[in-house]
C-alpha cells in the first residue's frame, strides 16, 4: 500500500510562482553585467583578448540559459500544483457512496425491529 501523501497545492504554486519570477532577476543581472565583460581600451590589443571575449560570451549564453531553466523550474512547479489540485478534484467527484436505507425503529427504546 502507498504512504499517504499531503500535497500543500497552494504552497507549491506560491513558490512556483516565486521562482518564476526569479528568473527575471538573473536575466536583469546578465544583461546590466554584459557590457563589463566586454575587452575595450588598451586591453582589446592583448593577445588574450579574442579568449576572454569569447569565454564572456560563453559566459553570458550560459547564465541566460540558467534564467531559462529557473524559469522553467517555477513553471513545473505551478503545473504539478495545478496536476495536484485537478486530480483531487476529479477523485472527489468520482466517489459516489450509497449508504443503506435505515430500518425502521419500533418501541420505547427505539430499537430495531427483529
Amino acid at each position: 500500500m502507498q504512504p499517504d501523501v499531503d500535497i500543500d497545492v497552494e504552497g507549491l504554486s506560491r513558490t512556483g510562482t516565486q521562482v518564476a519570477d526569479s528568473s527575471g532577476s538573473v536575466l536583469d543581472a546578465v544583461i546590466k553585467e554584459n557590457g563589463r565583460l566586454t575587452i575595450a581600451g588598451v586591453a582589446a590589443q592583448w593577445a588574450a583578448a579574442p579568449v576572454l571575449g569569447k569565454r564572456a560570451d560563453s559566459w553570458s549564453a550560459y547564465l541566460q540559459d540558467l534564467s531559462q531553466r529557473i524559469r522553467l523550474c517555477g513553471s513545473g512547479m505551478i503545473g504539478a500544483a495545478v496536476d495536484y489540485a485537478t486530480t483531487d478534484q476529479e477523485s472527489a467527484d468520482s466517489i459516489t457512496a450509497t449508504f443503506p436505507t435505515p430500518r425502521p425503529a419500533h418501541g420505547p427504546h427505539q430499537g430495531y425491529a427483529e
